[in-house]
C-alpha cells in the first residue's frame, strides 16, 4: 500500500524541519566542515580546574555531537526514501511500515514486528 502523497509531503516537511533545528543546534558548539561537524575545544584558562572544566565540557560536546549527528543522518536517510519512493516500508521485511508510527518516528526504517525482533537479539 503505498503512502498517500498529502502525507509524504507533510513527512518531507517535518523532516526538513527537524534537520534544520539540528543543524542550528550543532552549529552552536561544532564548526561544520563539509556534510560533517567538528567539535571546538573551548579553552577557559591554564588552571588544572579549568582544564577539568574544558575536559569536561568538551567529552559532553562531543557525545551531543554524535547523537545529532546521528538523528541527522537518519532524517537525511528518510528524505533520500521519500524521493525515491521506498519511504514507508520495512528494511527488514519489506512490508509497510503504519502511518501512525511514521508520524512518531518519521525516521523509522523497521515496521514494529521487525523492530520488537531485532531489540530481542
Amino acid at each position: 500500500m503505498a503512502l498517500p502523497q498529502s502525507f509524504l509531503e507533510k513527512q518531507k516537511s517535518k523532516l526538513l524541519a527537524d534537520k534544520l533545528k539540528i543543524e542550528q543546534d550543532l552549529a552552536r558548539f561544532t564548526v561544520r566542515d563539509g556534510d560533517t561537524f567538528k567539535v571546538v575545544w573551548n579553552e577557559k584558562g591554564a588552571g588544572d580546574e579549568d582544564n577539568a572544566d574544558e575536559s569536561r565540557d568538551y567529552s559532553d560536546a562531543v557525545a551531543l555531537e554524535r547523537t545529532l549527528s546521528s538523528e541527522r543522518s537518519g532524517i537525511i536517510e528518510a528524505l533520500k526514501l521519500i524521493d525515491d519512493g521506498t519511504y514507508g516500508r520495512c528494511a527488514m521485511c519489506g512490508s509497510d511500515i503504519a502511518e501512525q508510527r511514521l508520524e512518531v518516528r518519521p525516521m523509522a526504517t523497521l515496521c514494529v514486528a521487525c523492530r520488537e525482533r531485532q531489540e530481542r537479539t
